[in-house]
């Protein structure tokens, strides 16, 4: 193979690598956070995932005739394979998790998706379409069908990171509004009563 195909080949197989664990990612999320609401969004995303991770192995088939390890992954995947693992490892110990915890995962899915998104424009933008001809020999798909393949993964991740970003408001508005509006008072003297 030559050395344009296997520097795609090594991206595409860092693409694959960092899906998977996202959508385990997603599946553990979906266990942990106590909002059906969002238990669907997340577990709708990590159904995606597994359908990206579906796509990039039927991908790689034809390009792999050896595997390639994690170790081998640029620092770029491995810097956000680390990233994604800690996260991941964290919600699995996390017991209950409170309206701040939900907010900070949230807007942790929310860069992870744009980290995905920026590794398909990257594919897009610099290795892939700088050579149109470098599948042909490898693969029965063709460049065209490549890149319409990875602008439909790159689409899915804006399309994750609104669901979530409205995901998160929405649950934000109705814990507000479900929050107790009581007021607390607190008798200080006979004469007056103060309001929290």
């Amino acid at each position: 193979m030559g050395e344009k195909i296997n520097e795609v080949t090594e991206y595409l197989y860092g693409c694959f690598t960092i899906e998977k664990e996202i959508s385990d990612l997603y599946l553990a999320a979906t266990r942990k956070l106590p909002c059906q609401q969002l238990s669907l969004i997340t577990l709708s995303i990590a159904y995606d995932n597994q359908k990206h991770v579906a796509v990039l192995n039927e991908i790689l088939k034809p390009l792999l005739p050896i595997s390639i390890s994690k170790n081998f992954l640029s620092e770029e995947f491995k810097a956000g394979f680390c990233e994604v693992s800690k996260l991941h490892k964290t919600l699995i110990i996390k017991d209950d998790m409170d309206s701040e915890d939900i907010d900070s995962l949230l807007k942790n899915l929310t860069d992870i998706e744009d980290y995905l998104y920026d590794l398909y424009v990257n594919l897009i933008d610099f290795k892939l379409m700088q050579d149109s001809a470098c599948f042909s020999d490898y693969s029965i798909l063709n460049s065209e069908n490549l890149f319409y393949i990875l602008k439909t993964l790159k689409q899915d991740n804006l399309k994750h990171r609104r669901m979530l970003i409205d995901g998160l408001y929405f649950y934000k508005r109705n814990f507000i509004e479900t929050k107790d509006a009581t007021p607390i008072v607190r008798y200080q003297n006979p004469e007056a009563w103060v309001h929290h």
